[in-house]
């Protein structure tokens, strides 16, 4: 899970929600930057929010709530885990009424009676000097801390389990830096696009993790991903594109002309913003040919040019 820590705001906390199980003794959690462990980035010691809970009645594919056995423990914003996996789905809880839960997306899996609703929700809170630490770096001009890796250690029924989660540090979160109107805006009728189930912010925010992901393939630090507002935008026409495709209500050859509008606009973006590697190595000098090597070459494949060997039509190494 990737999740955002906000570097202007106060009592940050870094969160994992176990897939499977929930965690009976929490042991540790070790923040690392790309390339080193970071001794003081937490403060305190990892808490567990625990809930176990079952469906009280059936709930089909498309199900806009959930029944269950008991809500008092249910969070309204947070994320449960029903079923077990594979069969299984993420749920955010919006609204409570009585025994019965809304969910944000409607169901996309069929779910019985009896099925499991819980949650092992892990928590430690960010440490406020090393947050306000990485704030000055990022504000400096430095790449911060912009995907850092979380290595939890816990225990379920007996085994120690370990499990990477990813968090971003950011002044702006990615549901702020561009909004459902503006991609409307951009392009008119990408709503109308969408599928009634699909709320357009969850578009963006699905469109935000694949921009992010193709930066980190391109070695590019996005920090708080202000100068991506172009490509979260392509993206989520992307989505809403593949969509139409998938009901067969516009041709695949449209889909591809706008992946090829996005990498070529994405292709340009990262030459801006490509990180710069730690260390600066100084080019290596060509050494002299070895002429036993050559010879070698030479008398096994008859190539008059043994560096290359491409009169022969092959390539050396």
């Amino acid at each position: 899970m990737n999740q955002e820590i906000r570097l202007d705001h106060p009592h940050q906390v870094f969160v994992h929600e176990p897939v499977a199980g929930i965690p009976t003794e929490p042991i540790a959690v070790v923040v690392q930057a790309p390339n080193a462990t970071v001794e003081n980035a937490t403060i305190g010691a990892v808490s567990s929010d625990r809930l176990a809970s079952r469906l009280a009645e059936d709930a089909g594919i498309g199900a806009p709530w959930l029944t269950l056995f008991n809500t008092a423990a249910v969070t309204i914003g947070r994320r449960y885990l029903v079923g077990e996996p594979p069969h299984s789905e993420w749920v955010i809880v919006t609204e409570i009424q009585g025994p019965r839960i809304v969910i944000r997306r409607r169901l996309g899996r069929e779910f019985g009676a009896g099925s499991m609703f819980r949650s092992g929700r892990l928590s430690i809170a960010v440490n406020p000097a090393w947050q306000r630490a990485q704030a000055r770096q990022v504000e400096l001009g430095g790449i911060g801390l912009s995907a850092c890796t979380l290595r939890w250690s816990y225990e379920i029924d007996g085994r120690i389990t370990h499990a990477v989660d990813h968090a971003d540090l950011v002044f702006t979160r990615r549901a702020d830096i561009i909004t459902p109107d503006e991609v409307e805006h951009r392009y008119p009728g990408w709503t109308q696009m969408l599928p009634i189930e699909d709320v357009a912010s969850d578009i963006i925010l699905e469109a935000h993790d694949l921009v992010r992901r193709d930066a980190a393939r391109a070695n590019v630090d996005l920090n708080n991903a202000v100068e991506t507002r172009e490509l979260v935008a392509l993206r989520a026409r992307m989505i809403a594109i593949e969509q139409e495709v998938n009901y067969g209500r516009v041709p695949p050859a449209e889909l591809d002309a706008e992946q090829s509008r996005y990498e070529r606009r994405a292709a340009e973006l990262w030459k801006q913003l490509h990180r710069p590697p730690a260390i600066a190595h100084e080019p290596a000098k060509p050494s002299r040919p070895d002429p036993v090597l050559e010879l070698r070459y030479f008398k096994k494949d008859g190539c008059r040019d043994s560096r290359a060997r491409t009169s022969c039509g092959k390539r050396l190494g």
